[in-house]
């Protein structure tokens, strides 16, 4: 049985009035897509150190903004069992560790560039990050 091009925008229609009770940020955010997000980087980071000219004391200088974070994740979740939300260092650091990695994957010239860049907006991320851990810890609940 074919299906026109009008019945395959009315499953969609129903489909998409079907889900319409739920909230769109559920859909696309979860729990575990920012870890998922630190995961994929370091195995792109690792498959750099194995494969390019890549330093290995590199990943631990760009993913401590990552260890700093997830501290603080847990502090967020164990005491007020909220969830810890990225700043806009963060997100800005997330978008340099892929450009990072591109940079190294297509063999730019000017990738060391790139990866001092990353390198101290991690770490100034990761002092943003663990200076916000302190403040929350030093909260009352």
């Amino acid at each position: 049985m074919e299906k026109s091009v009008v019945d395959v925008f009315r499953s969609f229609d129903e489909a998409k009035s079907a889900t319409s009770d739920i909230p769109l940020r559920n859909l696309r955010k979860t729990k575990t897509s920012p870890m998922a997000d630190k995961f994929m980087i370091l195995l792109a980071m690792l498959a750099l150190v194995l494969r390019f000219d890549f330093p290995l004391w590199g990943i631990f200088l760009v993913l401590s903004r990552d260890m700093v974070s997830l501290v603080g994740s847990l502090i967020v979740y164990i005491k007020y069992h909220g969830v810890w939300s990225a700043n806009s260092f963060g997100k800005v650091t997330t978008f340099l560790q892929v450009i990072l990695v591109l940079f190294y994957l297509l063999n730019f010239p000017f990738k060391i560039w790139v990866f001092w860049l990353t390198s101290v907006v991690s770490v100034a991320t990761a002092l943003s990050y663990f200076h916000r851990s302190v403040r929350i810890v030093s909260q009352p609940p």
